[in-house]
């Protein structure tokens, strides 16, 4: 992470937490890999999500300036994640996905098809349609699997869930931690 990014919130000090940073242009500019000396001045628009220190707090930091804000909150949170839409995905501890739009509405995203089993990591494509998800079982370990985000006049939602073999043999698939 850039001395930049640990200067401007406490809550960005955890890289763990820390999604890269977006612009209005959506040019990506990594967190971790930041030409050194760059003038960050350069980019007024640049944000940084990331998770406060206890799991509650979406922040948005512009990579210029000393101000954050608390852009959602919600129970455990996770990795958060951009996507080219100007939106934040996030999944939480139980299970339940969250995306900042780029409206900066923060708003529980409904997921289709997982008839059990709970989101813990999630990467949406480069093209915002698609999204990956890891889902724990309740059996215990975890499968990796892909959607459709489809979005409407009535909302965003995650539909069409199927799971995805990764690994091992069908009869002893590969557990399945983050997706990247």
């Amino acid at each position: 992470m850039t001395k930049v990014a640990r200067e401007m919130s406490p809550a960005v000090a955890d890289t763990g937490n820390v999604a890269r940073v977006r612009n209005r242009l959506l040019h990506d500019m990594h967190d971790d890999r930041t030409e050194v000396g760059r003038d960050l001045t350069l980019y007024p628009t640049w944000f940084i999500a990331a998770v406060g220190a206890d799991r509650s707090t979406l922040v948005l930091a512009p990579l210029v300036g000393a101000s954050s804000e608390v852009a959602g909150s919600g129970v455990g949170l996770r990795r958060p994640q951009w996507s080219r839409q100007e939106e934040v995905w996030v999944p939480d501890e139980r299970g339940q996905v969250w995306m900042l739009a780029a409206t900066r509405t923060w708003q529980a995203i409904a997921v289709g098809g997982i008839s059990e089993g709970r989101v813990t990591a999630l990467r949406v494509a480069p093209d915002g349609v698609r999204v990956a998800l890891v889902v724990a079982k309740p059996s215990g370990g975890s499968v990796l699997g892909l959607a459709r985000i489809v979005r409407t006049a009535a909302g965003v939602t995650i539909e069409g869930w199927r799971e995805v073999a990764v690994g091992g043999s069908a009869m002893a698939p590969q557990s399945v931690i983050d997706v990247g």
